[in-house]
């Protein structure tokens, strides 16, 4: 307390010409009136103000929360113009996301492989929740199938029967319920806002 103000400034100070990005930017908010988040984001209005020409700062994060951040400073949203929504990855996407994991990591996705993991995504898209995790999830799902493969053979061969096993695990499997108390990661849908000394909120 009482050096965030200087600390922002600093960061912002590095941005300029560039690009500020702060992640989970709704971290800040808290419903408390004093707390290190209003001081950043005070510093943070104002600076968007005065550098109106040379100052571009994204913030990222979930939707709901970020609307809710947004409103924790009655200059803030004034200086926002523009919104974009990113949508969730299709099943045909989170396929794809998987199959580069397996070029990368030299694993190849055999037919009745990927048709298992069709079934499931698709599954997985008909149950998700408010956190639902894209590109994240489809990671720990590779990660798992890789596990589950080695135990299996050694032929770097992803079959039906490797899919079937990670998804049969209980968070997985939670997950094709609609179990929302599963859900992991960040949503990727997110929001871009857009002022004119281009303020951006992801």
């Amino acid at each position: 307390m009482g050096h965030t103000a200087a600390k922002t400034e600093r960061k912002i100070e590095e941005a300029m010409g560039g690009v500020l990005f702060i992640d989970e930017a709704y971290s800040l908010f808290t419903e408390s009136g004093i707390d290190y988040g209003h001081e950043a984001v005070a510093t943070l209005v104002k600076a968007m103000e005065d550098n109106r020409e040379d100052f571009v700062c994204i913030l990222a994060g979930y939707t709901k929360e970020m609307d809710d951040f947004i409103d924790m400073n009655p200059g803030l949203r004034d200086r926002i113009q523009f919104y974009v929504d990113f949508p969730d990855y299709n099943d045909s996407e989170l396929l794809e996301i998987y199959e580069v994991f397996c070029k990368e990591n030299k694993y190849r996705l055999d037919p009745t492989g990927r048709d298992e993991l069709i079934a499931c995504m698709k599954r997985l898209l008909a149950a998700k929740g408010r956190n639902f995790s894209n590109g994240r999830l489809v990671r720990k799902i590779f990660e798992r199938t890789r596990l589950k493969q080695a135990l299996r053979a050694s032929n770097n061969i992803i079959t039906g029967e490797d899919i079937k096993k990670v998804f049969s695990e209980s968070d997985i499997a939670e997950l094709l319920n609609g179990n929302k108390k599963a859900q992991i990661g960040f949503k990727m849908t997110a929001c871009f806002y857009l002022t004119r000394s281009p303020f951006l909120c992801l």
